[in-house]
């Protein structure tokens, strides 16, 4: 997959969602990174095929500049904040739940989508 001049290449959600086998009421997947930061996702809008996990760039291990171990790409998410240096997935069937700006209140949160 090219982003924007860099091949990355990876694996798809959906392949890694047929090893660990979630429960059927898993709705959404919490993303935990190395450096404190936490991202959540639908399962659907993870499992859209154009979703990648990104571990290679340019035919090399993904850098840790650039995210390593692992990165998420979710490219029909408008303004979604890719998360970087994954070190932990969690599958659950809460929705997500952000921090807002200025404040310590967490809210549910809302994607939305771009329809290609």
């Amino acid at each position: 997959m090219l982003v924007g001049s860099s091949q990355v290449g990876g694996v798809s959600p959906g392949s890694l969602l047929e090893l660990i086998e979630p429960l059927p009421s898993v709705k959404w997947v919490h993303f935990h990174c190395a450096d404190g930061y936490y991202e959540s996702l639908s399962l659907d809008s993870l499992l859209d095929e154009r979703t990648i996990l990104v571990y290679r760039m340019n035919d090399q291990i993904l850098p840790d500049i650039y995210g390593a171990p692992l990165r998420l790409i979710v490219p029909p998410l408008y303004g979604y904040k890719n998360p970087k240096a994954i070190v932990r997935l969690v599958f659950r069937r809460g929705r997500a739940a952000w921090l807002l700006a200025n404040s310590r209140t967490l809210q549910p949160g809302r994607y939305h989508t771009i329809r290609s």
